[in-house]
């Protein structure tokens, strides 16, 4: 097995240097980046592995896991994270699956090519990748993995995928307004750029043509700046004075984000609009604890199937981590509809 010293040999530096490098500490002691990308280049070409077992014995650890890379930018909703590490506790603790270690790597948005070194390396045993950005999914479709890869949406030769239906979601959204007997109908995009949102959209605005609504509003869809969670509800109620705006409110309103949907409800609310009275409101989303405390109607949304989603994606990482052979290489989990305040259930529905 190739280790630092070879490594070193090659590119005619320290051992130092390199062990620095692959360690992930070459910012830290700025060692210039023509130099880290040299290192990562050799290590890849000579099949360098991490020796995570040293780190672990050094560390007083007995137990050696393997290492899953799990990428993170930041308009992945918080819950994602809490959720994610809360059910491999889980199922590690009921001894379902392989137990593995989550190191967290942050990117951009649209910027997922600076993470290259650890996409085209075996410096970790897995990879795991949550929704991005058009670009990110091209560039990914370029990438030569050396390790597992899971992506949680977008399909890509060499990884697998667990996701959901967003273009069903869209079209769920319009049959429930239409079956309401809805005629004028609107929706406002999330506040940040996301593929998923893009195909819930188009979905949802050629399902209304063909339902005979008409789409009398069209929010936020020209955003492009990366925003953050803590901003959404604000986003929500400034977008919401601009519907305000309109001569004549639509009668239903798909939301694309559950935060920014708060935004829009209290401050339409403040304005003297009763929910669902004047205009009923479905968001996509997931409902948090800390939704119990809303003091405004109950939220009606497109619930994305958080637990399942992250469920999946550890079983599937750690069969893949023992070399269990996995002919499947997509999963689809389904978004379940819950009805509550803002939008009621239609008397015939069914799904």
């Amino acid at each position: 097995m190739t280790n630092i010293y070879e490594i070193a040999k090659e590119v005619s530096l320290s051992p130092t240097t390199v062990s620095l490098v692959l360690n992930g500490k070459g910012d830290q002691y700025r060692i210039a980046k023509k130099t880290q990308e040299r290192i990562y280049k050799t290590a890849r070409e000579m099949g360098y592995v991490a020796n995570v077992s040293a780190r672990r014995l050094v560390s007083n650890r007995i137990s050696v896991y393997p290492e899953v890379a799990l990428l993170w930018s930041p308009t992945q909703h918080p819950n994602v994270l809490n959720n994610f590490i809360s059910i491999l506790h889980k199922l590690e603790e009921e001894q379902q699956i392989q137990p593995f270690n989550v190191t967290i790597y942050p990117f951009r948005n649209g910027a997922l090519d600076e993470l290259e070194f650890l996409l085209t390396s075996n410096l970790v045993h897995g990879i795991i990748i949550p929704p991005a950005r058009d670009e990110d999914i091209e560039y990914l479709k370029g990438c030569s993995y050396q390790v597992p890869a899971i992506l949680q949406y977008g399909v890509v030769e060499g990884c697998y995928t667990v996701m959901v239906d967003n273009e069903k979601n869209g079209r769920d959204v319009a049959d429930i307004f239409q079956a309401r007997g809805f005629k004028r109908v609107g929706i406002l995009e999330p506040g940040y750029v996301s593929r998923t949102a893009m195909e819930r959209s188009r979905s949802f605005i050629m399902r209304c043509e063909e339902n005979g609504m008409t789409l009398c509003y069209h929010g936020g869809e020209v955003q492009t700046t990366e925003m953050s969670r803590s901003n959404l509800s604000r986003y929500g109620a400034e977008m919401s004075l601009d519907l305000l705006k309109q001569k004549k409110l639509p009668e239903a309103l798909f939301v694309q984000n559950d935060q920014v949907a708060l935004g829009v409800i209290s401050t339409l609310i403040l304005n003297g609009v009763r929910i669902p009275e004047d205009i009923s409101i479905i968001c996509y989303g997931h409902t948090p604890d800390q939704f119990i405390v809303w003091p405004g109607p109950g939220l009606t949304l497109i619930n994305y199937p958080l637990e399942e989603i992250a469920e999946k994606t550890i079983r599937l990482m750690s069969e893949l981590l023992v070399g269990n052979p996995v002919k499947e290489k997509i999963f689809v989990c389904a978004s379940n509809i819950e009805f509550s305040d803002s939008c009621t259930k239609p008397a015939d529905w069914t799904l």
